[in-house]
């Protein structure tokens, strides 16, 4: 999905016998043929935004979503919005303080591979850490240097990821077309595999 890290990989190759053909997205991958894809920590990399339960209402959840702002030092700081009666607040019924993320960007990769696998009679495989349940938590952090650091501490040099949303993505997938095995942990996939 990143166009530097693309151009990067495109210099190093250039003087492979490999011939590389890269595209924007899942929708500009030729259906004549079937297709294999195998996505080892994509999904990760996309986007999320994180909602905090708040308080309880009569039938009702509040929710505050979790967004990034600058304190008047030119500080990053975290901080909530209040989404009282918000039509893209979460539905999810979570303890209050809880925190609930939403990764439309997931959910479209999953509808845009559930499409292509349905047109092609390809098959998927996405490798990730991730989420087999719909659940709570706040999975986003950064690593910079195989080391854990704030994700605000020194924006554009750690890597930012949070947990693939394997439901959401699967669900999109099933919706647009394609069948769905499920999920596997690590270990099980590869005693399926022989190993």
């Amino acid at each position: 999905p990143s166009a530097p890290l693309r151009d990067m990989q495109a210099r190093r190759l250039a003087s492979s016998d490999v011939s590389p053909r890269w595209v924007a997205s899942l929708d500009r991958i030729e259906t004549d043929a079937p297709v294999i894809l195998i996505a080892n920590e994509v999904l990760d990399c996309m986007p999320a935004r994180q909602f905090v339960r708040t308080a309880d209402a009569p039938a009702t959840n509040l929710w505050a979503e979790r967004r990034i702002g600058v304190t008047d030092d030119g500080e990053l700081i975290f901080g909530l919005v209040n989404m009282a009666g918000a039509s893209d607040s979460p539905d999810a019924m979570i303890e209050i303080g809880q925190t609930w993320e939403i990764s439309e960007q997931q959910a479209a990769f999953g509808r845009d591979l559930g499409r292509l696998i349905a047109e092609t009679s390809g098959a998927a495989l996405l490798i990730d850490y991730g989420r087999d349940r719909a659940e709570a938590g706040d999975t986003l952090q950064a690593l910079k240097r195989h080391a854990k650091v704030d994700p605000l501490e020194a924006p554009g040099e750690a890597d930012l990821t949070q947990w693939a949303d394997f439901p959401l993505v699967l669900e999109a997938a099933v919706r647009a077309g394609a069948d769905v095995t499920g999920c596997r942990d690590q270990g099980d996939f590869l005693h399926a595999l022989g190993i």
